[in-house]
C-alpha cells in the first residue's frame, strides 16, 4: 500500500472516531498534524451537536446506519450524476477536496445535519411537553352573595328558609337588579325550582350589605314535592355592565331532604 493511501486510510479512521466522540457528547481529540480542512469540519460538527443537545443512543445508532446507506447510494449514483445537471451532491463535492475521505466527510455532515434537524423537530432530544394553556380567568366579582339556612337537614314537606346577603366589595357605588334569580338544583345538577328575579334594584356603597329572605316549600316548578336527596341553592351571575364585574354567589348551603325527621 502506498504512503498516500496509508495516510488517507489513517485520516478516515481518525475522522470517524472524532465524529463518534462528537455525537456522543465528548470532545474530539484532533492531531496537531491535521490540516485546516479537517479542523474546520470537526468544528462544524461540534457546533451542530452543541445546538441541539446530546443525541439519544437510538439516534446515534440510526444515524450511523443512515450514513452507511447514504454512502452506498452515493457511490452507485456518481456515474449517473456526472451525466445530469449539477445537483446538490455535485455542488457539495465542489466545496471540499476530491479525495474519498473528504467526500465521505461531506456526505457524513450533510446527512448528520438533516437527521439532527428531523430528530430535533420531532422532539427526541428533549422530552415532549404538553402545551400548557393559561387558566381561563373568571369574571371579576364585585358583589359577593352568600346563602345560609338555619339547618341543613329537613324532613320531606318541611319549609326551608334561606337567607341571602349581598356585599359590595369594591371601592365604588354599585346598582344591581333585586332580587336576583335563584335556582334550586338536585344532585344531578338539574334545576328543580326556579325563582325569577325581581324588577327592583338595589344601590350598594363600599362595604354595604343587602339582605334577602326566601322560603322554599320543597315543590318543583310543576308544584310537586321533590324526592328525598341533596339540593343546592344556585344564583346565576348578575352582570353589572360597563366592566364593573358581577354579583356572584360565593357561599351556598347543601340542603338534605329525607323521609324521616
Amino acid at each position: 500500500m502506498s504512503p498516500e493511501m496509508d495516510e488517507k486510510g489513517r485520516k478516515e479512521i481518525e475522522f470517524s472516531q472524532d465524529i463518534d466522540l462528537i455525537i456522543s457528547g465528548k470532545e474530539a481529540k484532533i492531531d496537531e498534524a491535521m490540516d485546516e480542512d479537517y479542523r474546520s469540519n470537526i468544528d462544524f460538527a461540534e457546533k451542530i451537536v452543541g445546538c441541539h443537545g446530546e443525541p439519544l443512543p437510538s439516534f446515534q445508532e440510526g444515524l450511523k446506519k443512515r450514513l452507511l446507506s447514504k454512502l452506498a447510494e452515493q457511490e452507485t449514483a456518481e456515474a449517473r450524476q456526472r451525466l445530469e445537471a449539477p445537483s446538490f451532491w455535485g455542488w457539495l463535492r465542489n466545496l471540499v477536496p476530491q479525495s474519498s475521505a473528504w467526500r465521505t466527510a461531506a456526505v457524513t455532515f450533510t446527512v448528520a445535519v438533516l437527521a439532527l434537524v428531523v430528530v430535533w423537530r420531532i422532539g427526541l432530544f428533549y422530552p415532549s411537553q404538553e402545551q400548557i394553556l393559561p387558566a381561563a380567568l373568571g369574571p371579576t366579582v364585585s358583589v359577593e352573595g352568600r346563602a345560609v339556612s338555619p339547618k341543613t337537614d329537613y324532613t320531606i314537606g318541611e319549609e326551608i328558609d334561606i337567607q341571602f346577603s349581598f356585599k359590595n366589595i369594591t371601592d365604588e357605588t354599585l346598582t344591581f337588579p333585586f332580587p336576583p334569580e335563584i335556582r334550586i338544583e338536585n344532585s344531578s345538577v338539574e334545576t328543580v325550582r326556579n325563582f325569577s328575579g325581581g324588577q327592583d334594584t338595589r344601590v350598594l356603597t363600599l362595604g354595604e350589605t343587602e339582605l334577602y329572605d326566601l322560603t322554599w316549600d320543597q315543590k318543583d316548578n310543576d308544584g310537586k314535592q321533590v324526592p328525598p336527596g341533596d339540593y343546592q341553592v344556585i344564583m346565576p351571575n348578575v352582570q353589572l355592565g360597563e366592566g364593573r364585574g358581577v354579583v356572584s354567589m360565593v357561599e351556598s348551603p347543601i340542603l338534605a331532604i329525607s323521609l324521616n325527621p
